[in-house]
Formats: C-alpha cells, structure tokens, sequence
C-alpha cells in the first residue's frame, strides 16, 4: 500500500488501472471481430478456387491471424508517435512559459 503523502500517485495508478482494463476489452473485441471478417474473406476466396468449406476455413486462420497483426502493428506505432508528439509538445510548451 502507498503512503498517504503520496496521494497524487495513489490517484495516477487508480486512474491508470481504470482506463487500461476498458482500452483491452475493446482492442480484443475489434481484433476478433476483424478477424472474424477476414477470416470468412479468405474462406470465400479459398472456397471459389474449389476448397472444400472446411478446409477453406481451417487455411484462412493464417492469412486473417497475419492480416489482424499486421494492422495491430501500424496502430500501435501510430499511437506511439502521437503519443510521444503530445510528450514534445508538453516539454515545449513547459520550457516556453516564463
């Protein structure tokens, strides 16, 4: 438990724990509802090429799984840019006031 002195960071981690457990659910939500979607795209197009619905299913678990990383990958880093964009322009505006 933190000390009492210390209430401003008991609030941080309180806080931090709060919005981290809603921030997963819905990233895990969209991820499988995105792969989901690819999933039965790639099934179909296994499936026109003369796969059996079974087998088309089972070969598209890669391609959707690879296609869902591969978008996790990009938004990742593009909230890590943002995120360090808004750290700089903290310290710049820190070091501007008088």
């Amino acid at each position: 438990m933190l000390p009492h002195s210390n209430s401003t960071a008991r609030k941080s981690c309180f806080l931090s724990g709060k919005l981290t457990r809603p921030g997963l659910s819905l990233g895990m939500a969209l991820a499988g509802a995105l792969f989901s979607e690819r999933q039965a795209f790639y099934a179909t197009g296994l499936g026109c090429r003369g796969f059996a619905p079974a087998e088309a299913f089972r070969q598209a678990i890669v391609p959707a799984f690879h296609d869902v990383l591969m978008i996790s990958v990009i938004l990742g880093g593009a909230a890590t840019v943002l995120a360090f964009l808004s750290l700089f322009g903290k310290q710049g505006r820190a070091n501007a006031a008088p």
